[in-house]
């Protein structure tokens, strides 16, 4: 279920709780837009967008608004409000509320989609296991151009769990094997740190500013 903290109490809410309002009990992933709506990512069940703070009314967009697939592990959203959602198996992107889902079929590094950072620019940073990706929207429904990094490419491994851009400007990603200081221009990292420079370990899961 869902937890809100008023500063005095958690309130919690349920699916039996909301009647009808949440899809699913097992949540994986929240943000919260610039309309004041909840988003929920849903561990079988789809993205799941809620009116704050009594979480109701709320809809639920799936494979039947065009999700790749209902598991939903990540969210995001760029400039423009666009709502990106990590999948599974692929991401997903809604020019309205019907959703445009990209995969490896489009180059995006996969399976699956750890973690999402939209740009201003519009591009969008994915994390996932199958590396680094950077995608570049075309026009509404058409192919995105996508550029991935992997082990191969100078990764400490192709498993990547996160993505940061931090105040200076920098991203920074992390992997399984350490975490890398990604210098865009020549598409490498320009440094890369683990156990043997300090970090108390090399699977690097979670990043934060």
């Amino acid at each position: 279920g869902l937890s809100r903290w008023d500063r005095h109490a958690f309130s919690n809410f349920t699916m039996a709780s909301t009647a009808g309002g949440l899809a699913d009990d097992d949540i994986y992933a929240l943000l919260v837009r610039g309309n004041g709506e909840l988003v929920i990512g849903n561990a079988q069940r789809g993205v799941t967008i809620c009116r704050l703070p009594d979480v109701r009314p709320c809809r639920t967009l799936r494979k039947g608004n065009g999700l790749a697939v209902d598991s939903v592990v990540g969210t995001g959203r760029h400039r423009e409000a666009n709502l990106w959602t990590g999948l599974d198996t692929a991401l997903s992107k809604p020019p309205s509320e019907k959703l445009q889902s990209f995969d490896d079929r489009h180059g995006v590094p996969g399976p699956g989609a750890y973690a999402l950072l939209p740009e201003k620019s519009g591009d969008v940073w994915t994390a996932g296991y199958g590396g680094l990706g950077r995608i570049r929207l075309a026009a509404p429904y058409a192919p995105p151009a996508v550029d991935r990094w992997d082990a191969e490419r100078g990764l400490p491994s192709s498993e990547v769990l996160d993505v940061l851009r931090d105040r200076r400007g920098r991203l920074w990603v992390g992997t399984a094997r350490g975490l890398c200081r990604f210098d865009e221009a020549r598409g490498r990292c320009d440094a890369i740190y683990g156990e043997e420079q300090g970090l108390s370990g090399s699977y690097v899961l979670d990043l934060f500013e």
